[in-house]
């Protein structure tokens, strides 16, 4: 099996796909039990209905968002399967089945109110705390990560993802959190470690509840976690709520680095993750924003010189 986990029971309906006898031989030799639903009673097998109906919504969902036809439906299925693969589920107590079932499990806390933060921000035991945050100044964007070991600054990366009606700060924030994982890659040894970003959608993006714009970047993420599990096994990794301006020494000093990488002092590229090098392909919703922004201009200029206005 994938995840080198034995099927015990196999639970389906009386279609004629699973009554061959190819087919019970397998399940047989595998050791595998085969329980059939009542004839004409979907309702005994509700979950795989619910889902199979739930994925052909999602399907024609993103078809018609796309303004695609319906011949690209199978990769419109596999999208939809990989977004419900990465969406928290109360079942598996606020993770999801990606984290689940290859172990990658990441804790997060997103506190009620600022005042807490500050609180669990000082009884924090984590020996690596990265803070990264994602800045628009002078219509530029940037994102920084930056890392410190036993409350010392270390070290600190920082990328300008381009302009501002070209990218948003909800991807750079994105970029940020892919940007720490790297960090965290390149350290020889990590046993317990804190990601704070001041961005709750950027967190939840990261469990599939907000971020549609911004997935290729929250898959990035992903996979630049992957690696870093790879090289440091049963590392306890915590994701953490850090709004500005509170006091945190860690959050100002993201806020002052990310502000130095949208003015182009940025680190060098073989010291950004492979999948952050080279050109970004530019936001829709950036470019829609940057649209409307110049159209609203150009009809308050109209406006104030037209008669009615004075």
């Amino acid at each position: 099996m994938q995840h080198s986990a034995k099927i015990l029971r196999l639970h389906s309906d009386q279609g004629r796909e699973y009554l061959s006898r190819a087919f019970s031989t397998h399940l047989t030799r595998q050791g595998m039990e085969h329980r059939l639903t009542m004839h004409a009673t979907p309702q005994e097998n509700g979950a795989t209905e619910w889902l199979n109906r739930m994925l052909l919504e999602c399907i024609w969902a993103i078809l018609h968002a796309a303004q695609l036809p319906k011949s690209p439906w199978g990769e419109a299925l596999m999208h939809a399967i990989w977004l419900k693969n990465r969406t928290l589920t109360r079942a598996l107590e606020n993770t999801t089945l990606h984290d689940s079932a290859s172990g990658l499990k990441m804790r997060m806390d997103i506190p009620f109110s600022k005042e807490l933060v500050v609180k669990e921000a000082e009884e924090a035991q984590e020996v690596i705390k990265i803070f990264l945050d994602g800045s628009c100044l002078e219509g530029g964007i940037g994102a920084v990560a930056v890392l410190f070991r036993g409350g010392v600054e270390k070290r600190s990366v920082r990328m300008r993802l381009g302009k501002e009606g070209e990218h948003t700060v909800f991807e750079a924030e994105l970029m940020g959190l892919t940007l720490a994982a790297e960090l965290l890659c390149s350290e020889l040894v990590v046993d317990t470690a804190m990601l704070g970003a001041d961005s709750q959608a950027a967190l939840r993006a990261l469990g599939g509840a907000e971020g549609v714009s911004g997935w290729h970047l929250v898959d990035r993420f992903h996979k630049e976690m992957g690696s870093m599990w790879r090289r440091h096994a049963g590392a306890d990794i915590g994701l953490r709520w850090t709004p500005g301006h509170v006091g945190l020494a860690g959050n100002e000093r993201a806020d002052e680095e990310a502000k130095r990488a949208v003015r182009g002092e940025v680190s060098l590229e073989n010291q950004l993750p492979r999948l952050c090098r080279g050109i970004l392909p530019k936001n829709k919703v950036a470019e829609l924003q940057n649209r409307l922004k110049k159209i609203r201009g150009k009809h308050m200029v109209i406006y104030a010189s037209s008669p009615r206005y004075k």
